[in-house]
Formats: structure tokens, sequence, C-alpha cells
């Protein structure tokens, strides 16, 4: 099957651009004033091994139309749906970059009959979808096997027998839930040395205060939160009393690559230095958040309550990949049901070292304080000697995990090629 993608410029061209008020990454300014207009769709389909041509007739082909970060619930994101209703038969809204809440996909997906909106969600399982023309996709999973789509630096070996603190914990650019994180571990002593700090101190965690003071911090998806005031007052004191902290301005990568001095980690450059993961036992995740929507049922048969998503599943993202690819444990704050959407995906949780009880817990401060309390109370003995063991559970899985986003032929790279083909079938079937 091979797929034809319109372009309206020259192939590999944005339909829209920056003046639209699209922001994909990147996309630059070149010397002679103009924006190169990148697009990353065929960037895309190439990693997928998906077979597709350019074609300038949008009559017999697909047009993507890439916002990028721009906010779906922005007056210019509306703009460009007007647009691309007005001047295509059917086409395609897509970011490769950020996902959509469903509250306002319910809207667009009404109004405009004709469009089709792709995010970099994670689909549901068995590719299933809760509306024909919303194409919830991973597309941070795919950039990563993309030599066009970012800088990946991957360390080929770390060390696992020089470790010196318990985790890493990198946060970057304050959200309200790396905020509830900082919170709980800046309020837990650590068990990890005697007569140690918190464990914020204790451990190599970064953190960005909040820069916007003024305008009001929105908490409403953060659930039952007025169940907990004494932990509420510890956020509203956090806001005004934590301070950055980052890693050093002159930053060790590797021995290959040496220092790299005032060089701002983003989009387009993933890489986290090296002594990272050799200084530590395992990478505590602060993942993104969504917003996907779900349910919770009892089921009588396994005693246990369940969750159905309804548009999306938990948000995957470079937090996580990265660990994995340098062959670090991982454990993730992120959102409800995050592990066992990973274990749906393919990959191997690191439950033969932590207790992932917490990760179903729909309070995002209680699952935060349910998981701080556990990784505080972990045997690093026992941890020692799982990641030194190279025939260690957790050194198979580690494996486990790499081969699954390395190897093109795993059952990842299979499933993510035959979910955008569907894709593709009910867009040109529509």
């Amino acid at each position: 099957m091979t797929i034809k993608v319109f372009y309206n410029k020259e192939p590999n061209k944005n339909i829209v651009s920056a003046k639209d008020g699209v922001d994909v990454w990147h996309d630059i300014l070149l010397s002679d004033g103009t924006q190169s207009d990148y697009t990353g769709i065929g960037d895309i389909l190439n990693t997928l091994g998906i077979d597709f041509e350019w074609s300038d007739n949008f009559k017999n082909s697909i047009p993507f139309i890439n916002v990028g970060s721009l906010s779906h619930r922005s007056s210019k994101f509306y703009n460009i749906c007007e647009y691309a209703n007005i001047n295509f038969d059917k086409a395609i809204i897509l970011s490769t970059q950020e996902p959509w809440q469903k509250d306002i996909l319910d809207k667009l997906l009404k109004k405009f009959e004709n469009l089709f909106f792709m995010d970099c969600g994670t689909y549901l399982y068995d590719a299933q979808q809760y509306h024909k023309r919303y194409m919830p996709f991973p597309f941070l999973l795919v950039k990563f096997g993309s030599l066009k789509s970012q800088i990946t630096v991957v360390h080929p070996n770390i060390t696992y027998n020089n470790q010196i603190k318990a985790f890493n914990c990198l946060m970057n650019n304050w959200r309200p839930d790396k905020h509830i994180l900082f919170t709980a571990l800046k309020n837990k002593i650590s068990n990890f040395t005697h007569d140690a700090g918190d464990l914020v101190e204790e451990n190599m965690v970064t953190y960005r205060k909040r820069r916007d003071e003024k305008t009001p911090i929105n908490f409403s998806y953060i659930n039952k939160i007025d169940e907990d005031r004494e932990f509420l007052r510890k956020l509203e004191n956090g806001l005004h009393t934590f301070e950055d902290l980052q890693l050093e301005n002159e930053i060790y990568l590797n021995d290959t690559l040496g220092f790299m001095k005032n060089r701002h980690f983003d989009c387009t450059f993933r890489i986290i230095p090296e002594h990272v993961f050799n200084d530590t036992y395992f990478s505590l995740v602060c993942e993104s958040f969504s917003g996907s929507k779900f349910t919770k049922r009892f089921n009588e048969v396994k005693q246990q309550y369940e969750i159905k998503y309804l548009d999306s599943r938990p948000y995957i993202t470079e937090k996580t990949i990265l660990p994995m690819l340098n062959g670090h444990p991982w454990v993730s704050y992120a959102e409800i049901g995050y592990h066992n959407t990973m274990k749906e995906m393919g990959f191997e949780v690191h439950d033969e070292l932590f207790d992932m009880s917490f990760d179903n817990i729909e309070c995002l401060i209680t699952r935060a304080e349910q998981l701080v309390s556990m990784v505080n109370n972990l045997d690093y003995e026992h941890m020692a000697t799982q990641v030194k063991d190279f025939k260690s559970e957790t050194r198979q899985k580690i494996l486990h995990n790499q081969n699954m986003i390395l190897n093109k032929n795993s059952r990842l790279w299979q499933d993510l090629e035959y979910v955008m083909l569907n894709y593709m079938r009910v867009f040109n079937e529509f």
C-alpha cells in the first residue's frame, strides 16, 4: 500500500506556516528571511517503513496540516481548521508534538465534519478509536528512530557499580504535576543514608520554579485535592519558597562528546548526561500528562478496579524513553495506569524492583505520596545486586526494552506501522 501525501509548495513543506501561528520543531528562519516550513510527516512515514509518494493533487492524496505546538484551544488553531475545511475536501490536522484534550476535540469533530485530528497521544488498546476522525499516535516514540526528526545521543555503556545516589529525577519547565512530585519529595526525609536530608537534597533532582506568577494555577485536573488540605498548603507554600535546581552550566556529556557549555536542552536535542545514569540506581520519571479521559469499573472476577480509557491512553514521551534507551531502570509518576499501558505496548516494567500499586490511584496527590513513600523504602542492597548482575531479571528487562525501541522488527514497530496504515485506510475510505 503506497500512501500519497499532498504538498502545495514542494515536498516536505508544510501546508501552513509560522505566520499562521504554527509552531513546528525544526521549522527554522532561513537566511533570506523566510521560514523553512518543515512538516516532518515524510520523516515519520519513512521511519515507520511506510511507502509513500508526494502529490500536488489533494483529490487523490492526504493533506497533512502540521500545527506543531500551537494550542488547540487558540483562535489561530480554529482559523487553520476553517482554512482546511474550506480549501480541502478532507484533511488531517496534525501535531507530532502535543496531545489534545477530548473536550475540545469533541467540539472540533462536530464543527468540521471533513477534518481528521491526529495528535501525539497514545492510541487505545487494539487500536480502537472513540471517533473515526480522531487518530492519536505516539510520535515521540517514532522520532527516536528517525535521524532527521531530532538529534538523539545514547550512551553505549553506562556503569552499574558506581552509584552514589538512589535516583535521578529531572524536571524542567514548571507544571502542576511536577510541582506535586517535587513537593512530595521535598517533604520526605531520605532513608537512603543515615542523618540524611529530604529526598531532593539527597538525590539528583532538578526543578524549575514557576515563572508566571500572575496567571492563576489550574489545579482542576488534580482529583480530590480538597481532601488533603495539608498537602495543598505545602503546594501553595512551595510556589513561593522553592528555588531552581538545575544541572551545571558546563555539563560533561560523556568521554566522546566531552563538555557542553550553555547548550539549551530542547526538543531537537535529546540527551541526558552520562553521569546522571552512572551515579544513580534508577530514574524517577515525571512524565507529561495529556489529560486522557477514563472510567473505572470494578471487576467482580478479579476483585479489582479496571481502567477504561475513552479517547487515548497515557502519554509516552522522551522522559521515559531516554532512560530505557540508556539501559537505566525506571519508574514513572504519570497518568493513571501508565505502567500497564507500557506493558500493553510491549515494554517490560520493573515490577521486580518497585511496588506498582500506586499506578492505578486516581488522585494525583495520593499517587505521588504513595510512589515517593515506596521509593524511600526500597531495599537498595537488593537493587544493587539486580542492576549489577547481567543475568538478573532487571538487566533482562533493560535489554528487552532497548530491543523494542532499536529493533525495527520488534512488536512495537510492527504495531506502530499497522496503526498508521489503518488510519490512512480510514481516511482514504471516508
